[in-house]
């Protein structure tokens, strides 16, 4: 297997770890509001299940912050780098080469890495409110 192989099977295997903690944090609030409960003719959800509620909420921000800070960081460093090969290889008969398809060296690769921390936490924070949502179903089952 050569290392780009690598490099898309990891894309993959993200992009899918994306799509189903959306699904997941989605389905979370859904069987939350299963257990809402009417008080004073108003919808209220168990004091236990608020904490539940905040991470599913808070997962799909953490994916939400992930991509916008991908697009702009990414858009930013494209334009920056357009910007200086442009100057570098300007000449009177085509001042605006084509400059997609140059490489640019892996300098910069912080701005990639640094958008897995929103992703971990994603994950780590959906998992956390399923657990909660376990040990409520839980206690309540034993009732």
């Amino acid at each position: 297997m050569k290392l780009k192989d690598w490099k898309e099977s990891k894309n993959k295997n993200t992009a899918k770890v994306s799509e189903i903690t959306r699904q997941l944090a989605l389905a979370g609030i859904a069987i939350i509001w299963i257990f809402k409960q009417t008080q004073d003719g108003k919808d209220v959800l168990p004091k236990e299940l608020l904490g539940p509620t905040t991470c599913f909420v808070a997962s799909l921000f953490l994916e939400i912050l992930q991509y916008l800070y991908l697009s702009i960081f990414l858009t930013l460093f494209y334009r920056i780098k357009e910007a200086n090969l442009i100057k570098a290889n300007k000449t009177p008969s085509d001042p605006h080469p084509d400059v997609s398809e140059i490489n640019v060296t892996n300098e910069n690769v912080w701005i990639i890495n640094i958008s897995y921390i929103p992703w971990i936490l994603k994950v780590v924070v959906l998992l956390y409110g399923y657990y909660l949502v376990g040990s409520y179903l839980v206690q309540e089952l034993q009732v």
